[in-house]
C-alpha cells in the first residue's frame, strides 16, 4: 500500500511540478517579453526625441543661415510714402562710403505707431552685409544703429545686460569684457 500510495504521490507530484515548471516558464517569457517590449517603447521613444530636437538644430541653423545676410537698422526715421530701399542705399552711400551695397529687399518691421520701425534689410551676399557692418562706426552720434539680424537666444546672450552679468560672476576682480571687437578701420570712399 505504501508502494501504491507511494506512486500516486509521485505522479500527483510530478504533475504538479512540471504543470508548476510550465507556469513559471511562461510567467518568465511573458515578463521578459514586457521587459522587452518596454525596452523597446522607452528606445523608440528616445530616438523620436533626438530625431525632433535634431529637426529643431536643422530648422535653427537654416534660420541663422538665412539671417546671416541680414542688418537691421534701428533710429532711421520713418516718412509717410518712404521708399525704404531707396532711403537704405542712400544711407549707405553717403554716410557709409559703401559704393555698392547690393541690396536685395528693405522693409520695415515692428508697430507702426511705436516711433520709427526698424528696418531688415536683406543683402546678396554676407560679405556685402559685413562691409557695411564694418563702416557702422561712421554713424556714432547719429543715433542710428546697425546690427546684425539675430536669433532670439543670440540677441539675449550679446545683450549689454547679459555682458554686465558675464562680468559681474567673473572670479577675477579685474575681469573686463571688450565691448565690440575692432576689425580695422572705416573704407574711405
Amino acid at each position: 500500500m505504501t508502494t501504491v500510495l507511494g506512486s500516486v504521490v509521485e505522479t500527483t507530484y510530478d504533475r504538479v511540478f512540471s504543470t508548476m515548471e510550465g507556469k513559471l516558464q511562461s510567467y518568465a517569457d511573458a515578463a521578459r517579453e514586457t521587459q522587452l517590449t518596454l525596452l523597446r517603447d522607452q528606445e523608440s521613444e528616445r530616438m523620436l526625441h533626438l530625431e525632433a530636437k535634431m529637426r529643431e538644430q536643422e530648422r535653427e541653423y537654416a534660420d541663422r543661415v538665412s539671417r546671416s545676410r541680414n542688418l537691421r537698422i534701428v533710429g532711421l526715421v520713418e516718412k509717410q510714402g518712404e521708399d525704404i530701399q531707396a532711403e537704405v542705399l542712400t544711407l549707405f552711400k553717403e554716410e557709409l562710403k559703401v559704393a555698392d551695397p547690393q541690396i536685395v529687399q528693405a522693409t520695415r518691421v515692428g508697430r507702426e505707431g511705436t516711433g520709427p520701425r526698424a528696418i531688415l534689410v536683406r543683402f546678396k551676399s554676407v560679405e556685402n552685409q559685413k562691409t557695411v557692418l564694418f563702416n557702422r562706426g561712421l554713424l556714432r552720434g547719429k543715433k542710428i544703429w546697425l546690427d546684425p539680424d539675430l536669433m532670439g537666444p543670440t540677441k539675449t546672450i550679446r545683450s549689454p545686460s547679459m555682458k554686465a552679468n558675464a562680468v559681474s560672476q567673473c572670479p577675477n576682480p579685474d575681469c573686463k569684457l571688450p565691448s565690440t571687437p575692432v576689425v580695422g578701420t572705416a573704407l574711405q570712399a
